[in-house]
């Protein structure tokens, strides 16, 4: 007997965006990068169906959260949550020298 296949629906997909940077024991974390580049931090995440991208500058932090999942989503410092179904655009300043801005 075979294995039904988990399916997520894009409509389900959300991205959400966070003013501090995430834990990593919360995700199966499958592929990690990390750049740093003088004053600038960079760190990605994939995971099944999901990624994490986290920008640092100075004191300035910004996470992004793509996923379908409901499982150990964190809601503290989240600041926006951005249904990825239709086509919307979502800008958001971190301080003085870091602008956010995603089209989905």
């Amino acid at each position: 007997m075979s294995t039904p296949i988990k399916s997520s629906s894009l409509q389900a997909y959300r991205l959400m965006l966070y003013r501090k940077a995430l834990h990593p024991e919360l995700f199966s974390i499958k592929s990690r990068r990390t750049l740093d580049y003088g004053d600038y931090g960079f760190e990605s995440w994939l995971m099944p169906g999901s990624h994490v991208l986290r920008f640092e500058h100075g004191d300035d932090c910004a996470t992004e959260l793509v996923t379908f999942s409901e499982d150990a989503i964190p809601e503290r410092g989240l600041i926006a949550a951005v249904p990825c179904a239709g086509e919307r655009e979502h800008e958001q300043e971190f301080g003085p020298s870091v602008k956010y801005m995603a089209s989905v």
